[in-house]
Parts: C-alpha cells; sequence; structure tokens
C-alpha cells in the first residue's frame, strides 16, 4: 500500500503540472484551435494520472537527485520501512485513502443506478413519427447504423444520452409537444454517442475518485465537462452556413427557454440551468465557428507532440518495496551507476 500511494503522489504532481501548462496556455488557443482538439488533449493528463509508465530519465528523477545535491539530504533506501514511524503513518494514510477512493466510485455508480431506475419508472416511449423521422434523417447524416431508443420525461429539464450498455436519448417531454429545435437537439445527442462521451466521462470519473483530495483535477474535470459540450457543438455545425448556424443557436436557445420555465415547477431539473451559466460561451464559440486551416491543422499537431511528450518526459519517480523496504528508482540507478 506504501508503494502505491507514493506512486499516487508523484503521478498526482506529474500530472498538475502539465494540466497547469494547458490552463496557462488556455487564453492564447480559446479562439485558435478547435474545441474538439480542446476537449481530447486531456487525455494525455489523464494517461499521465492514471499510468505509471515513466522513462529512465525524467524530470522527476532530476528534481529528486537536485533536492539531493542541493539540501546535501541524502534519501537513502532505508529510510521508508514499514516498521518505522513514517513507514507505519505512510501505510494507514494509503488505507483511508484506498477507502475513500473506493467509497466515492461505489456511490457514484449507485447514485447513477438510482438515477437510471428513476428515469425509467417514468419514461414514454416517443412514438412521433415526424420525431423518429428526424432522428432517422439525423443517424443518416452522421453516418450511424443503429437508431436509439428516444423517450421522453415530465420530470428532466435537460436532454440527455443516459445509459451505459444500452444508451438511450430522454427528452423533456416539453419539448416533444413540437418539433422546433428538435433536429438539432437530437443530433447533439447523438454526437455523443458516436463519440462515445459517457466512456470519457466515467474515465473521468474514475480519475476524481483517486485523485479527490487534488484540486487540480477538479479543474480538469469541470474544464473537460465544458469542452466536451463545446466541442460537440463544433461537430453539430460543422458544414452549416451562417443560416444553420443561427438556426442551431436558436435551438439552444430555445431548449434552454422551456426548460427553465419547466424548472420552475420542478426542484429536480437542475441540469439546464447548470448548463445556462455557459450558454453564452457556446453561443459565442458558435459564432466564431470557422473551418480549420492547414496553419492551425500544424499548429494542433505540433502542441500535441509537445504536450504528449512532456507528459512522458515528466515522469514518476516510483517505488519498489521489497523486505518492508521502499527503493526509489531514481535511488536505485544512481546506486547502480555509481558502483554501490
Amino acid at each position: 500500500m506504501t508503494n502505491l500511494l507514493i506512486r499516487i503522489m508523484f503521478m498526482s504532481l506529474s500530472g498538475s503540472l502539465i494540466a497547469l501548462l494547458l490552463f496557462l496556455t488556455r487564453p492564447l488557443v480559446k479562439f485558435k484551435l478547435s474545441q474538439t482538439w480542446q476537449y481530447y488533449i486531456w487525455l494525455a493528463v489523464i494517461a499521465r494520472l492514471l499510468v505509471p509508465f515513466t522513462p529512465e530519465v525524467s524530470l522527476m528523477s532530476g528534481l529528486y537527485d537536485l533536492f539531493e545535491r542541493t539540501t546535501q539530504i541524502e534519501i537513502d533506501i532505508r529510510d521508508i520501512q514499514a516498521d518505522t514511524v513514517a513507514g507505519i503513518v505512510l501505510r494507514y494514510i494509503g488505507i483511508v485513502w484506498f477507502s475513500l477512493s473506493f467509497l466515492l466510485l461505489v456511490k457514484k455508480i449507485i447514485s447513477y443506478r438510482a438515477y437510471i431506475r428513476f428515469i425509467e419508472m417514468s419514461r414514454e416511449r416517443i412514438t412521433d413519427t415526424a420525431i423518429l423521422n428526424l432522428q432517422e434523417k439525423v443517424c443518416r447524416e452522421l453516418g450511424l447504423k443503429r437508431n436509439l431508443a428516444m423517450y421522453s420525461h415530465k420530470w428532466i429539464s435537460s436532454p440527455m444520452l443516459i445509459g451505459f450498455f444500452k444508451p438511450y436519448i430522454i427528452l423533456p417531454r416539453i419539448l416533444t409537444e413540437s418539433t422546433q429545435g428538435l433536429h438539432y437537439i437530437i443530433k447533439h445527442e447523438l454526437v455523443h454517442y458516436k463519440r462515445k462521451d459517457f466512456l470519457y466521462k466515467w474515465l473521468i470519473q474514475i480519475m476524481s475518485c483517486i485523485y479527490f483530495w487534488n484540486p487540480v483535477v477538479w479543474l480538469m474535470q469541470n474544464s473537460i465537462y465544458k469542452s466536451c459540450e463545446l466541442s460537440c457543438d463544433e461537430n453539430v455545425i460543422r458544414g452549416l452556413d451562417s443560416s444553420g448556424k443561427k438556426a442551431y443557436g436558436s435551438a439552444l436557445l430555445y431548449a434552454i427557454e422551456t426548460s427553465v420555465r419547466y424548472r420552475r415547477a420542478s426542484a429536480l431539473s437542475l441540469m439546464m440551468c447548470e448548463e445556462a451559466k455557459h450558454i453564452t460561451e457556446r453561443l459565442n464559440a458558435i459564432r466564431r465557428h470557422k473551418k480549420s486551416g492547414i496553419p492551425i491543422l500544424a499548429a494542433s499537431l505540433f502542441l500535441t507532440a509537445a504536450i504528449c511528450f512532456g507528459s512522458v518526459y515528466v515522469g514518476v519517480i516510483q517505488t519498489i518495496c521489497i523486505n518492508n523496504n521502499c527503493y526509489c528508482n531514481a535511488a536505485i540507478t544512481r546506486t547502480l551507476s555509481e558502483g554501490r
């Protein structure tokens, strides 16, 4: 447990450094690079946080050596033992951390299952021919061979894609009373399905449970959720002319307007209200959207390569526990190179 905890701590530090770098560069690329790139680039940070791989030469091992040289404190490989006070404290911290992470994940799964049961209790299958024809048309546009089931529900305020193994679209009942804006609303949800965003979101949930104590991870989660919607908007309006973009923006406003009116009659309608806080940013992104040219694509490729390289190079300090002693990979490498 001590070995795992030390690895997690250094992986958290490494991932946080890359995440902070992305946050610092965000104002420079916010309206220049595609929202889709800004959404998926976070996968490099998530990989750094979840995968303990590290090269032999890394930033973390270099900082470890620098700390020893500048402080003249050599961290002996026997300093952290399971039978010392430090070892016992770390072991109990590790047990508490693992228990809390596991309980948080279980709580999220149980809450999600409870919400699905709540939806299933009062959902109604949509059989309106006009709406089903709209869905079929959108499926052809997106190249989807599978038509998802669509339901309406009187107690929700926001359209959503729900379900993991058998996902389906759930619409507020008030939005199914007419077909105004439904083409774009359905397309938005089907883009989420086509990109498998629900898998991405569960990956984020696992990450947030492991690093529940790291505020940078919570900032990451919020940023990824916003980028998810912005990039989905970008995919929906790709190929549309100015009138089409205006129609999509109007569909967003109509969905929010009807949902806010409905929210006043229901304490359960919270999701669309939360989304409404970012509607100005989404509308601005739609208005500013332009087809990516060669310079933008080149910049995206360069930044992707740089961030991926940085995620690998920053590395982690791995530890190996043998006979109750915890060994640092940097210390082991230095010891072997010096012939000790």
